[in-house]
């Protein structure tokens, strides 16, 4: 079956080898750089010494001779040694539309995956926060970037991943005690309240109150400190509220149809990560740095990755270090794994691949970033 793209390149390529007297090939056309400059374009390198011109004087000429009817091409141009094609948006559709109408099911189905096996990681929001319309780009984004790879042929992982752990838990946790008079047992709470958005509510008091009185700092270290050291009666605290986000997160992921191989949270890697974080210091990977710990990645233009807190606690980073290697260990066939995240984050993970990279996980690392929505009030949150 003849698809619209290989139409357009066959029938550029025939008018192109009629005009030049060169046979050229629907492979040599290839996709501009900047969709600006059209959708198609051809270099007209190997040409030139047949004609016996420069492949910008070529391409020039082309561009002016290309007779464009009867077909899609709505306008041919020249931009230094390449001639540039721009399609019709209507005639486009058209085809897409009719490919689409005799394939099916299979349209857009190819190979290029041979079942080798990828994870990608999507669904990333935080436990003890309300998921809200702001979380919905990644997971639709995520959602259809699972579909096009399996369309693809590849064996897709599809995880999700889940900061249940962390200062954001131990702010909405420390609030949570305090402004209930220091009491730690939640039966008295209403099922209406045992919900994300009510621990979202905390959140975000407990934010307004620290920003008002900074020396609260130090109680809410303590109760970081006392999560990551398994407190008993923080730990079960922790565990009934993180109940109430991981209910909720499932009934949202059933109604929107994601379908999550593997459920990533925080807690499973936390303790990992601090054991790494020691071996790279062992290593001289790492060193201390006014009280944190670092990865100096200079060398590359990458800064200095901060992978552990001055006061010993973790990071995001001490955490991914752990996921990546929790990955590979139980994806061993995987021959890439992909982060769907916001752009916001490509610094991030420029630096935790290139120290996976130090490390010996040689599994190639890829970001795919896309913009957030910011309101006039800022960033949405």
């Amino acid at each position: 079956m003849t698809t619209a793209w290989n139409h357009w390149t066959s029938e550029i390529a025939k008018r192109l080898s009629a005009l030049t007297g060169s046979a050229v090939e629907p492979s040599d056309l290839v996709v501009p750089p900047d969709s600006k400059l059209g959708d198609l374009a051809f270099g007209c390198f190997k040409l030139a010494k047949s004609m016996g011109k420069s492949p910008a004087e070529i391409a020039k000429d082309l561009a002016v001779k290309f007779d464009t009817k009867n077909s899609d091409i709505e306008s041919v141009s020249a931009a230094g040694p390449y001639v540039n094609f721009l399609l019709s948006t209507g005639m486009g559709v058209h085809r897409v539309i009719r490919d689409i109408e005799v394939s099916r099911d299979h349209y857009g189905n190819a190979q290029d995956g041979a079942e080798r096996q990828i994870v990608l990681e999507y669904a990333q929001p935080n436990t003890h926060k309300e998921i809200h319309v702001g979380h919905l780009r990644n997971l639709v984004l995520g959602s259809s970037v699972v579909n096009l790879l399996k369309k693809t042929d590849w064996n897709v992982i599809a995880a999700s991943y889940h900061g249940d752990v962390g200062a954001h838990v131990a702010k909405c946790l420390w609030w949570m005690v305090k402004s209930r008079n220091g009491s730690m047992s939640v039966d008295d709470l209403p099922m209406e309240q045992r919900t994300g958005k009510y621990l979202g509510q905390l959140y975000a008091e407990a934010t307004r109150e620290l920003d008002e009185h900074p020396e609260y700092k130090d109680e809410v270290s303590v109760v970081q400190q006392k999560l990551e050291a398994h407190d008993p009666e923080w730990e079960k605290l922790w565990l009934e509220t993180r109940r109430w986000s991981l209910d909720e997160m499932a009934e949202i992921f059933d109604d929107l149809g994601l379908d999550i191989d593997r459920q990533y949270l925080e807690s499973e890697v936390t303790e990992r990560g601090q054991e790494m974080v020691d071996d790279l210091i062992k290593k001289g990977m790492a060193k201390e740095s006014q009280g944190a710990i670092i990865v100096d990645l200079e060398d590359v233009k990458l800064g200095v990755f901060l992978v552990r807190k001055s006061d010993g606690t973790s990071l995001y980073a001490t955490k991914d270090l752990a996921l990546a290697e929790k990955k590979h260990a139980e994806y061993p066939n995987a021959t890439r794994s992909i982060i769907l995240v916001d752009n916001r984050q490509q610094f991030y993970f420029q630096q935790l691949f290139e120290t996976l990279k130090r490390m010996g996980i040689t599994v190639p690392h890829e970001f795919i970033g896309y913009e957030f929505v910011t309101l006039k009030s800022g960033a949405m949150s």
